[in-house]
């Protein structure tokens, strides 16, 4: 009984090392992956001066803010994100959507279109970048470049730190894309 015990703490402990090591990884890179190139990114909140390494290396025109209009008394990092986008000359939008509820497709077809209207390329950010940046990449893959459904889902994964299990209320950023790709079928 000890040996199984052990085998499985050994296990448990590998897998939360890796996890977190991941994590870890993911925070410190801002989670910014290429979803098009040239034409889409997307990350959670950029801190600091990765705005400039980024943008150097990406040279995206547009910023998509998935959290919405911020207090510039209150929110240093949409300040700091304001300032940088006016000094580089980088079209900044904000549209506030939440990663715990169901958004609709009408509301997913209103951001798909801003987006269409935005110089590229384009960052799409939210605070992690995984949830609510991975709901509108995956559409996007999906309604613009014409991707299959699974293929445009896989924005929603573990690999950007998606995780809607165990109750997690992010699931309904899956539900979402899955209803927005059951209402496009119509």
């Amino acid at each position: 009984m000890r040996k199984i015990s052990k085998s499985v703490l050994i296990i448990i402990s590998v897998i939360l090392l890796i996890g977190g090591s991941y994590q870890f990884y993911m925070y410190k890179t801002n989670n910014f992956h290429v979803v098009t190139n040239n034409i889409l990114y997307r990350s959670g909140q950029i801190r600091g001066d990765h705005f400039s390494y980024y943008e150097k290396k990406y040279h995206y025109k547009s910023i998509l803010n998935l959290r919405g209009k911020r207090n510039l008394k209150h929110s240093k990092w949409y300040k700091d994100e304001l300032e940088f986008c006016q000094k580089n000359n980088i079209k900044h939008l904000d549209y506030k959507i939440s990663s715990t509820k169901f958004i609709h497709k009408k509301e997913i077809d209103k951001i798909l279109n801003l987006m269409s209207e935005l110089p590229k390329p384009i960052l799409v950010h939210c605070f992690g970048g995984s949830d609510r940046s991975g709901l509108i990449c995956a559409c996007w893959k999906y309604k613009r470049e014409n991707k299959y459904p699974k293929i445009a889902h896989k924005q929603l994964s573990i690999r950007y730190l998606h995780f809607p299990y165990f109750g997690n209320k992010s699931t309904a950023m899956d539900k979402s894309f899955w209803n927005y790709v059951k209402k496009s079928e119509k």
